[in-house]
């Protein structure tokens, strides 16, 4: 019914696994203030010290949603710098091909040098013998 096959690079597996690790963190942190708070006493019955864990459940979330912005921006960063390696990787194919090709024209060039070497000598010798017509 469902397909749920799909792969995950091993980049968003350890985003993945940071941002949960920081979730956990911010999470056990609030338990702790919470666990920390609950004991005290206000001079109204004590109502404060849920007033208290709000706040403090406010500012885990809070904590949590800038954690989770600064991943994506290191998403983006990563992203940005995969891009770069891909396009580094394309010119270095580029330049392969390149020197493929001048080394194609060289030896060309070569063979047309010898050609031309083979032809001058063909002059000098029918000039030597004479033999040489216009």
């Amino acid at each position: 019914m469902y397909d749920f096959d799909f792969e995950l690079s091993n980049k968003e597996v350890a985003l993945m696994v940071i941002a949960v690790f920081v979730f956990m963190v911010v999470v056990f942190s609030a338990g702790y203030f919470v666990g920390l708070h609950s004991g005290s006493t206000d001079s109204d019955g004590g109502s404060g010290g849920a007033e208290q864990v709000g706040q403090h459940i406010q500012s885990a979330v809070t904590a949590q949603r800038e954690i989770t912005e600064r991943i994506d921006g290191l998403q983006h960063g990563a992203d940005q710098v995969e891009g770069s390696i891909e396009k580094g990787a394309a010119g270095i194919d580029a330049a392969a091909a390149s020197n493929s090709r001048a080394e194609e024209l060289v030896r060309e060039s070569g063979e047309l040098i010898a050609e031309g070497q083979r032809i001058i000598q063909t002059i000098r010798s029918r000039a030597e013998k004479g033999t040489l017509t216009h």
